[in-house]
């Protein structure tokens, strides 16, 4: 962090002494015996969205902190052993805590080079934000930060972009929440992980991004409309809905679970995405995003040319209820060959194929905030 004064009077020279710095203990830690700290990271920038610039190093082993990271503080990063739970929940209270510090740096001025004080949980005591490196006990202890100006033209953070992902608990969903978690997006990323059950999963976001997780079950109206209730004062917006829930009943088909994958996969995702649009406020969100996640199975062509030209000709979401309903009655006749839908089991594949129809549809109808058709397989709940 800046030795002397504010962020705002950091000069060029001032960025090569900070390539100094981290060159020679580079060079110090790797080729002499002297007990040095590691260097891990270092920006010499000053008008990042941190908004400082500053050294990321390893506390020498004699320091408590050190063993945030690792879990013998005597080990380097070459053979420390595998983390504990424990260690590991440390370690994001601590990025998370030091990234919040971090972004409020620019106001803050210092009289001498500082570091963060954490607690035993690794969180950030903000009544004392910085002490002085203590390397000997001859070093005073009363460094702290002089001022914090925060000017009338404060630099906000961005605000963060909220995301909401149905049947997240396992399969492709699951994947999408671990690929979301560690996203570094130029904007914070909060995340809803939502289920039928709401289970919480072992994943944790990479700070500032946050996961929550929470009950979804995009079958009830109820469900649907108590999430929004919940979600909406909180975030104020929802930017993008991925609609990856659903079910596959290829393996036992009969006339039933036919009928309830349609009404799964197809009408239910209809309606959460018609109630999020509206009553979510996404038709009123600048750059809102509505992903609804398909299957290469739901490719048209497997049909006949007539029951592609259906899918294809579908002009409202009324006319796409019209297919959803005749197969579903062909279904219950044993006529779906007749019909042109194919030799059954075919009930997943014709929900997709609705799905990507609705998709066109809506994305025709809410130009603002856009729907997309991301292909994929099986679904979850």
């Amino acid at each position: 962090m800046p030795a002397v004064g504010t962020p705002a009077r950091w000069q060029l020279g001032d960025s090569h002494n900070l390539d100094f710095e981290v060159s020679l203990m580079q060079h110090l830690y790797k080729r002499m015996t002297m007990l040095v700290p590691d260097a891990n990271s270092c920006d010499k920038i000053s008008n990042r969205a941190l908004g400082a610039p500053f050294i990321m190093m390893k506390r020498l082993p004699s320091v408590p902190s050190h063993d945030i990271w690792y879990e013998d503080g005597r080990r380097n990063h070459l053979s420390a052993s595998r983390i504990s739970p424990e260690t590991e929940v440390k370690q994001v209270n601590m990025l998370r805590s030091l990234a919040k510090f971090m972004a409020q740096l620019q106001f803050l001025e210092f009289n001498c080079l500082g570091i963060p004080i954490f607690n035993n949980g690794a969180v950030l005591i903000h009544s004392q934000s910085v002490s002085p490196p203590q390397h000997n006990s001859m070093i005073p202890t009363s460094w702290t930060v002089l001022t914090s100006r925060l000017p009338q033209n404060v630099h906000k953070m961005p605000a963060p972009l909220t995301i909401v992902v149905t049947g997240s608990n396992r399969g492709i969903g699951q994947g999408i929440i671990h690929l979301l978690s560690k996203t570094q997006h130029p904007r914070p990323l909060t995340i809803y992980a939502t289920s039928r059950s709401g289970t919480a999963l072992s994943i944790s976001a990479i700070p500032p991004n946050e996961i929550h997780y929470a009950k979804l079950d995009i079958t009830s109206i109820a469900s649907i409309n108590a999430f929004l209730r919940t979600t909406l004062p909180e975030t104020g917006k929802i930017d993008v809905l991925i609609n990856n829930a659903g079910i596959n009943n290829n393996k036992n088909e009969t006339a039933d679970t036919a009928a309830q994958t349609i009404d799964v996969n197809y009408h239910s995702t209809k309606t959460i995405c018609k109630i999020f649009l509206h009553e979510g406020k996404m038709k009123d969100t600048q750059g809102a995003r509505i992903v609804n996640v398909s299957s290469t199975a739901s490719a048209l062509s497997n049909y006949p040319a007539s029951t592609q030209s259906r899918f294809h000709s579908v002009k409202t979401v009324s006319d796409i209820n019209v297919l959803a309903d005749k197969y579903v009655s062909s279904v219950r006749s044993n006529s779906q060959e007749a019909a042109g839908f194919g030799a059954p089991p075919k009930s997943y594949q014709v929900s997709k194929a609705l799905v990507n129809a609705l998709t066109v549809v809506l994305a025709r109808e809410n130009e603002e905030a856009a729907e997309d058709v991301g292909g994929g397989g099986e679904d979850s709940g």
